[in-house]
């Protein structure tokens, strides 16, 4: 967005001034030669009367991005294969900013027999983030163009009391985040006669995060005195040590399927699919964290490197499963009447025993009017469906993994035991209580549609009633 100039910005902060304390004059936050001067005394000192534009001090022109991919194919009747390399690479807008990602993807399809088929597929994603430690966006769109953002021989200004975006983003530090993912999926298909095919699937999914933030003490220097620190920069905190924060996430998921699917028409104008299927699926995640803090080396950003003395560390695990039976009906008359109706049994690790299982059931029928004799011979509307549903649906996201079990936290050096006793222990106590009863939030959905076309085709209206209704809202 565009801003206003220097001078309309000390004319207006005098207004807000003025407006606020009349008595005060017109003249409280700036003086009159402040305001009518200061553009001209900005070409002889402008470190006193600077003028800077922050957007353009801060932000590039443009970002150069790159894209290269290899593709390979090939294989045979009994085996094929395609395969891609890519590499990708954005630049940013503002600072040392950069991304990079490698991809790799292999899919294998194999036909064992005329029955029998399976497919083995992999892919591997490399990403890294490279950016400066403090994001410049914000305190950038409102900074006033009186701070300078540099003095007149390029060295980090003060800005508005220590506050310069600038001279946050070249000299506080760097973050870097890198993501390695590994995905795989193999399936088994048998098709032991017409119509009729099972489905074996297993999925799994392996993460590995690392974040590293090297928040370095960002000072700036006298105007007049390019040897003498003049303070430290300041975002709702001072930038006056240097700080190494790690983090490492490692985490990996597994799907399994076994699903069965039955599809047969019968004397020409019953279709018919059937499907059943169970799903298991399971999560885990281990996080780490570490910090040190008063580095005297800048350069090299390695815990051992930080005192001992400024550390920090924490440490998390969490997982999650469900498991899923599910089952489907669908049928069709001479593409006329249709009907389908499902089935899903749910169980989630969030819930308590007891309460861990929920039955979801859903049901649609349509009518198409235009498929029937008696529509054949008008020319009034091309297509006339009447459609109807009904179905429940359940949801275990809640933000908590285990809601019905209570919370524990520690805290070092509470508990005394004994008489006279100096030397205290780490106690534990609970948090939250765990609530055993809460159980699938449900959600009753009813629908009922129209869906009608005119002209031959070239008008449409469609037409729904929506009606839901929650309950047992985690």
């Amino acid at each position: 967005p565009e801003v206003v100039g220097v001078q309309r910005f000390l004319e207006m902060a005098n207004e807000l001034r003025y407006t606020d304390n009349p008595d005060g004059g017109k003249y409280q936050a700036y003086s009159e030669d402040q305001v009518n001067n200061w553009v001209k005394n900005n070409a002889t000192n402008p470190n006193q009367y600077p003028i800077t534009d922050w957007q353009d001090l801060i932000l590039e022109k443009s970002a150069t991005r790159q894209s290269h991919s290899i593709h390979l194919s090939g294989g045979s009747k009994v085996v094929k294969t395609k395969a891609s390399l890519a590499y990708d690479e954005v630049g940013g807008l503002y600072g040392d900013r950069y991304f990079q990602r490698y991809t790799l993807r292999v899919n294998n399809d194999f036909n064992i027999t005329q029955k029998l088929s399976a497919t083995l597929d992999f892919n591997v994603k490399r990403t890294k983030h490279h950016m400066p430690q403090f994001t410049p966006f914000g305190m950038m769109r409102y900074m006033p163009a009186i701070y300078a953002g540099v003095w007149d021989d390029g060295r980090i200004a003060e800005g508005k009391s220590g506050a310069n975006p600038y001279g946050l983003m070249k000299l506080g530090g760097t973050t870097e985040k890198w993501y390695t993912a590994l995905g795989g999926k193999a399936s088994i298909d048998f098709k032991p006669f017409d119509g009729f095919k099972i489905s074996a699937i297993v999925a799994p999914r392996f993460n590995y995060d690392k974040f590293k933030t090297f928040k370095k003490a960002a000072s700036y220097t006298l105007a007049d005195d390019p040897n003498t620190i003049g303070g430290y920069l300041d975002n709702s905190g001072l930038y006056n040590t240097t700080k190494l924060s790690e983090t490492r996430n490692d985490s990996y998921n597994v799907t399994t399927q076994l699903i069965a699917n039955y599809a047969k028409k019968f004397a020409g104008k019953h279709d018919i699919n059937l499907m059943a299927g169970y799903e298991n699926y399971y999560e885990y995640i281990e996080e780490l964290g570490a910090d040190r803090d008063g580095y005297v080396l800048t350069n090299f950003p390695y815990l051992n490197n930080g005192p001992k003395d400024l550390i920090g560390n924490s440490g998390k695990g969490k997982e999650y499963a469900y498991r899923s039976y599910f089952g489907r009906v669908m049928y069709s008359y001479a593409d006329r009447y249709l009907f389908q109706a499902n089935i899903r049994h749910d169980g989630s690790s969030r819930f308590a025993k007891k309460h861990r299982w929920g039955t979801f059931p859903s049901f649609s029928a349509g009518w198409i009017a235009t498929a029937e004799k008696f529509m054949e011979n008008q020319k009034i509307v091309d297509y006339l469906k009447l459609r109807a549903s009904w179905g429940r649906v359940g949801n275990d996201l809640s933000g908590a993994r285990f809601m019905y079990m209570p919370s524990v936290w520690s805290q070092n050096g509470s508990y005394s035991f004994g008489i006279n006793n100096p030397n205290s222990s780490e106690a534990y106590g609970e948090g939250t209580l765990g609530n055993t009863d809460v159980t699938w939030e449900t959600a009753d959905k009813q629908n009922y549609g129209l869906d009608v076309n005119f002209s031959s085709d070239r008008l449409s209206l469609n037409f729904d009633y929506f009606f839901e209704h929650r309950t047992g809202i985690l």
